[in-house]
């Protein structure tokens, strides 16, 4: 965990504060006001440390914080939070004696985000810093009311992006019960305001920490294309290249590849018959090798519905035998990441239960089932939600950062998909 003195230093760099910080001393912020006076505001260091000492006292987990009577979390609106969201009055159960609240983080929660953000400085990302110093200008330079002057430590919530729901029980309850009852509440709140909010997992994604998946390019354009591409599937790739959501960006990217499974199943299966039925060694007039042939045709048709890999998943592996070579799909990932390679090769997808995932690319005989399987279990995860299937079941907030994991691979596989079925100017 962050010092106390670490998150006055980080305070100090977001408010470009020119003094040196000691675990004394308040921290003074001077802004011009549209009046051309100044706004001075302190945020005195008993009130910080104050709020530091509290937010020790909880549980943490991701980006919530709870006692036995207590939950906060941080909420994701879609826009910029309604006014009729932030300015919700608290709704009282008396029956079973909660509270709900949404509205500004509270002074501990703000110490909380800060704790982690410093934790994301020491591995050497600064890039947030530069978004909340923009955020605390438009703060500062607004001409503040005399509450927000004399309760400074409310404005920490404002200039994080903060907004909270608060569930308080006069009863002890596991957090399994608050988080169920929080997500009753935010359900309730969509659903009669319509009104788009969800729970960050992640304060990189909070504050889009790190490098994104994308941010990566192949070259300049200097010549034109001297390809045609298939038009029918170039809107999934510009689909996928807009989306933020990674559930639609990789559902998107597997649209590509299956665009293909009906043609090339169909051209493979019947150049396999033309083999079978041309060889020497077959004759029509044999009963036992024509039902064997009709086996063989049947179990390549048909669904298998246990495993769910029927003949979708031998079409998608018959597309990626088609058009990925896998010495050109391991350059391609190496573009991106040279540490992808060995990623898919050592983990297995986290949110399904396969055991197959892993991808052995050396191994010539069994790479494009691996391949296949990594992102048939991973499409399947993300498509099926039936009860007895939960455990092979992606949840879009808690294995969002899994699934991003997942994107460069499917990304990859859908670019060459497209390149080699593209025709030559």
């Amino acid at each position: 965990m962050a010092s106390f003195l670490e998150i006055k230093e980080l305070l100090r760099d977001i408010f470009i504060i020119d003094t040196d910080m000691d675990e004394e001393c308040d921290i003074i912020v001077t802004g011009p006001s549209y009046t051309g006076t100044k706004n001075n505001i302190v945020f005195y260091n008993k009130d910080l440390k104050l709020a530091y000492d509290k937010m020790q006292n909880y549980v943490k987990d991701k980006l919530e914080i709870s006692t036995e009577n207590y939950r906060e979390a941080v909420l994701r609106f879609a826009i910029h939070p309604p006014r009729n969201v932030i300015e919700m009055d608290t709704i009282e159960d008396p029956v079973n004696e909660l509270t709900y609240s949404v509205g500004l983080a509270t002074p501990e929660y703000c110490m909380f985000l800060l704790d982690l953000l410093v934790e994301n400085i020491k591995t050497g990302d600064r890039k947030f810093c530069i978004e909340l110093r923009h955020r605390s200008r438009m703060v500062f330079r607004r001409n503040l009311s005399n509450e927000e002057k004399n309760n400074p430590t409310e404005l920490l919530a404002e200039l994080l992006r903060a907004y909270t729901i608060k569930l308080n029980s006069k009863n002890h309850l596991s957090l399994y019960k608050l988080r169920n009852y929080s997500a009753s509440f935010e359900f309730e709140v969509m659903y009669k305001r319509n009104i788009p909010l969800s729970e960050y997992n992640d304060i990189q994604d909070m504050y889009s920490i790190g490098n994104s998946m994308f941010g990566y390019s192949y070259g300049n354009i200097e010549t034109p294309p001297n390809r045609i591409y298939n038009i029918d599937v170039l809107d999934y790739y510009t689909m996928a290249m807009e989306s933020r959501d990674p559930f639609t960006m990789y559902i998107s990217f597997y649209h590509i590849i299956e665009h293909y499974f009906d043609a090339v199943f169909r051209k493979k299966l019947t150049a396999e018959m033309k083999q079978k039925i041309t060889h020497p060694d077959f004759s029509y007039k044999n009963d036992g090798q024509l039902y064997e042939l009709t086996k063989y045709i049947k179990k390549h048709m048909s669904n298998d519905l246990d495993s769910r890999k029927g003949n979708e998943f031998e079409s998608l592996k018959y597309v990626l035998m088609e058009f990925v070579p896998i010495e050109e799909l391991m350059n391609h990932l190496a573009l991106i990441n040279p540490q992808l390679k060995d990623y898919y090769q050592n983990n297995l997808v986290p949110f399904t239960t396969s055991k197959k995932t892993k991808i052995m690319w050396y191994d010539t005989n069994g790479v494009y089932t691996n391949l296949a399987t990594r992102i048939y279990e991973t499409r399947n995860a993300l498509v099926h939600s039936k009860s007895e299937h939960i455990s092979n079941q992606y949840r879009p907030y808690e294995n969002k950062n899994d699934l991003m994991s997942e994107m460069a691979l499917i990304k990859s596989v859908a670019e060459l998909v497209l390149i080699n079925s593209s025709e030559i100017l």
